[in-house]
C-alpha cells in the first residue's frame, strides 16, 4: 500500500503519511525517542496560502496533548 494514504477532493489531491498523528486543525506530529516533529498537512499548505509569521515554543519545551505549541499565520488564516 505504500507509505501514504491518498485521496482526491474537488481539484485537490491529498497525501497523508502513515505513522503520524493528525489534529483537526490540519497539523501533524511524528513521535521519535520522546520528541515530536510537527508540521502542517498537505491540505493546509495548499489551501491557506503563504506563511506570513511563525512562532513556536522553545525546543525542548514539554507540552501535553491539547496545549498550544505555537502560532502559524498565513495570508488567509491563523492556526494555534
Amino acid at each position: 500500500m505504500g507509505e501514504y494514504l491518498q485521496f482526491t477532493f474537488e481539484k485537490f489531491i491529498f497525501k497523508v503519511k502513515k505513522g503520524y498523528y493528525y489534529h483537526s486543525n490540519d497539523c501533524w506530529a511524528k513521535i521519535e525517542n520522546h520528541e515530536a516533529l510537527v508540521g502542517t498537512s498537505d491540505y493546509l499548505q495548499k489551501s491557506s496560502g503563504d506563511a506570513a509569521f511563525f512562532e513556536i515554543k522553545e525546543v525542548g519545551t514539554s507540552v501535553k496533548q491539547g496545549e498550544e505549541l505555537g502560532n502559524l499565520e498565513t495570508i488567509k488564516t491563523v492556526i494555534r
